[in-house]
């Protein structure tokens, strides 16, 4: 996916030369930033602007496309401390990750968004550390079951402790 004019392209491996004829398996005109989409049971998801998408990977058909509540383009995060520009409560550096099936999107205003992993969008959480007004720019992290997520403050720790 092109970072700038929203152009993707989907490829088949292999082959020698131009293989621009015998390779492209299709073309699409989606718009994607900074961060790197994610592969997940052949769909292909990103978020752009506080925008979630999602396309199927083999034929680059659009499954979905749907704003993200709370997140503006480039309006105030949550709190109220306007972040101006690129970036706010939409905008994300950092790349979604698949957990338990669930796309995990973190934007740079510290609004983490969590998604079913499937062909149509549903929203199953929304949180945000509110205490923190630094950005956060970098992908989240999985390990035994806890989620990091890193600001440019502090590195937090997110667990489920509920036993049930």
């Amino acid at each position: 996916m092109d970072g700038r004019s929203g152009g993707g392209v989907a490829v088949r491996v292999g082959g020698r030369g131009d293989v621009t004829g015998s390779h492209t398996v299709w073309t699409a005109r989606v718009q994607n930033q900074i961060a790197t989409p994610v592969l997940h049971l052949g769909n292909i998801y990103w978020v752009n602007r506080g925008v979630a998408n999602c396309i199927a990977a083999k034929t680059g058909d659009r499954l979905y496309q749907a704003r993200l509540p709370g997140a503006a383009a480039g309006g105030s995060r949550p709190g109220g401390r306007d972040r101006g520009g690129y970036g706010g409560g939409g905008g994300s550096y950092a790349s979604p990750i698949i957990a338990d099936g669930k796309l995990i999107v973190v934007t740079r205003s510290g609004l983490t968004h969590v998604i079913t992993a499937a062909d149509k969008f549903e929203l199953v959480a929304q949180n945000c550390l509110e205490s923190d007004n630094s950005d956060f720019n970098t992908t989240p992290a999985v390990s035994d079951g806890r989620l990091l997520i890193r600001s440019n403050k502090a590195i937090y720790c997110v667990a489920n402790t509920d036993p049930n």
